[in-house]
Protein backbone atom coordinates (compact mmCIF):
# COMPACT_ATOMS: atom_id res chain seq x y z
CA UNK A 1 0.00 0.00 0.00
CA UNK A 2 1.47 3.23 -0.98
CA UNK A 3 0.15 7.29 -0.27
CA UNK A 4 0.22 9.74 -2.56
CA UNK A 5 -0.22 13.28 -1.74
CA UNK A 6 -0.30 16.65 -3.61
CA UNK A 7 -2.42 19.68 -2.22
CA UNK A 8 -3.34 18.79 0.85
CA UNK A 9 -5.15 16.17 -1.51
CA UNK A 10 -4.07 11.94 -0.64
CA UNK A 11 -4.38 8.96 -3.07
CA UNK A 12 -4.44 5.28 -2.08
CA UNK A 13 -2.30 3.15 -4.03
CA UNK A 14 -2.89 5.87 -7.25
CA UNK A 15 -0.76 8.61 -8.11
CA UNK A 16 -2.36 12.09 -9.79
CA UNK A 17 -2.14 11.21 -13.74
CA UNK A 18 -1.12 7.64 -13.17
CA UNK A 19 2.62 9.51 -12.98
CA UNK A 20 4.75 9.19 -9.67
CA UNK A 21 6.10 12.96 -10.44
CA UNK A 22 2.81 14.62 -9.91
CA UNK A 23 3.12 12.93 -6.26
CA UNK A 24 5.03 15.83 -4.03
CA UNK A 25 4.89 13.20 -0.88
CA UNK A 26 4.97 9.41 -1.71
CA UNK A 27 4.64 7.18 1.59
CA UNK A 28 4.75 3.31 1.71
CA UNK A 29 3.42 1.57 4.10
CA UNK A 30 6.48 -1.18 4.25
CA UNK A 31 9.92 -1.56 1.98
CA UNK A 32 9.79 -3.61 -0.38
CA UNK A 33 11.26 -3.69 -3.67
CA UNK A 34 8.56 -1.82 -4.77
CA UNK A 35 9.10 0.91 -2.59
CA UNK A 36 12.25 1.35 -2.52
CA UNK A 37 12.40 1.96 -6.11
CA UNK A 38 9.39 3.10 -6.90
CA UNK A 39 8.24 0.74 -9.28
CA UNK A 40 4.32 1.91 -9.31
CA UNK A 41 2.06 3.85 -11.93
CA UNK A 42 4.38 5.03 -14.54
CA UNK A 43 6.61 3.18 -13.59
CA UNK A 44 5.13 -0.15 -12.92
CA UNK A 45 6.65 -1.65 -16.00
CA UNK A 46 10.01 -2.22 -14.64
CA UNK A 47 8.59 -4.76 -12.28
CA UNK A 48 7.61 -6.37 -15.02
CA UNK A 49 10.94 -6.34 -16.84
CA UNK A 50 12.55 -8.05 -14.08
CA UNK A 51 10.65 -11.25 -15.02
CA UNK A 52 10.97 -10.55 -18.68
CA UNK A 53 14.79 -10.71 -18.08
CA UNK A 54 14.95 -13.86 -16.40
CA UNK A 55 12.94 -15.35 -19.54
CA UNK A 56 15.26 -14.06 -21.74
CA UNK A 57 18.08 -15.30 -19.93
CA UNK A 58 16.50 -19.05 -19.75
CA UNK A 59 16.35 -18.15 -23.82
CA UNK A 60 19.65 -17.47 -24.27
CA UNK A 61 21.00 -20.09 -21.72
CA UNK A 62 19.89 -22.68 -23.22
CA UNK A 63 20.95 -21.47 -26.47
CA UNK A 64 24.44 -21.36 -25.34
CA UNK A 65 25.38 -23.62 -22.41
CA UNK A 66 23.70 -26.62 -24.23
CA UNK A 67 26.15 -26.33 -26.94
CA UNK A 68 28.86 -25.75 -24.44
CA UNK A 69 27.97 -28.78 -21.91
CA UNK A 70 28.82 -30.53 -25.61
CA UNK A 71 32.46 -29.18 -25.65
CA UNK A 72 33.42 -29.37 -21.98
CA UNK A 73 31.82 -32.01 -20.10
CA UNK A 74 28.48 -32.10 -18.06
CA UNK A 75 29.58 -32.71 -15.08
CA UNK A 76 31.74 -28.89 -15.22
CA UNK A 77 28.87 -27.36 -17.00
CA UNK A 78 26.83 -28.27 -13.85
CA UNK A 79 29.59 -26.88 -11.58
CA UNK A 80 29.70 -23.60 -13.67
CA UNK A 81 26.28 -23.06 -13.51
CA UNK A 82 25.71 -23.95 -9.91
CA UNK A 83 28.37 -21.44 -9.62
CA UNK A 84 26.69 -18.97 -11.16
CA UNK A 85 23.83 -19.20 -9.61
CA UNK A 86 24.84 -18.96 -6.16
CA UNK A 87 26.44 -15.67 -7.51
CA UNK A 88 24.28 -14.18 -9.16
CA UNK A 89 21.32 -15.23 -6.61
CA UNK A 90 23.70 -13.27 -4.18
CA UNK A 91 24.04 -10.19 -6.49
CA UNK A 92 20.23 -9.97 -6.88
CA UNK A 93 19.32 -10.21 -3.52
CA UNK A 94 22.64 -7.95 -2.09
CA UNK A 95 22.17 -5.04 -4.44
CA UNK A 96 20.19 -1.49 -3.55
CA UNK A 97 20.52 -0.57 -7.42
CA UNK A 98 17.82 -1.89 -10.14
CA UNK A 99 20.24 -1.72 -13.22
CA UNK A 100 22.24 -4.27 -10.92
CA UNK A 101 19.19 -6.48 -10.30
CA UNK A 102 17.81 -7.04 -13.69
CA UNK A 103 21.23 -7.48 -15.18
CA UNK A 104 21.73 -10.18 -11.76
CA UNK A 105 18.20 -11.90 -12.75
CA UNK A 106 18.86 -12.44 -16.70
CA UNK A 107 22.64 -14.26 -15.45
CA UNK A 108 20.58 -16.39 -12.89
CA UNK A 109 17.85 -17.06 -16.10
CA UNK A 110 21.07 -17.93 -18.24
CA UNK A 111 22.82 -20.23 -16.05
CA UNK A 112 19.44 -21.89 -14.16
CA UNK A 113 18.63 -23.15 -18.13
CA UNK A 114 22.59 -24.26 -18.56
CA UNK A 115 21.91 -26.28 -14.81
CA UNK A 116 18.30 -27.85 -15.65
CA UNK A 117 19.55 -29.22 -19.26
CA UNK A 118 22.90 -30.65 -17.67
CA UNK A 119 20.90 -32.42 -15.09
CA UNK A 120 18.24 -33.77 -17.40
CA UNK A 121 21.00 -35.08 -19.72
CA UNK A 122 23.12 -36.38 -16.92
CA UNK A 123 20.02 -38.13 -15.11
CA UNK A 124 18.75 -39.68 -18.61
CA UNK A 125 22.27 -41.03 -19.46
CA UNK A 126 22.26 -42.87 -15.73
Amino acid sequence: TFYCSRDGETLTNKCFENKVSTCTNLTFTETTMVSEWGLICDNNWLSKATMSALMFGFLVGALLLGNLADRIGRKSNLVLTLLGMLFFNLVSASTSQYSVYLMSRFCVGFFVSGNILSVVVLMSEI
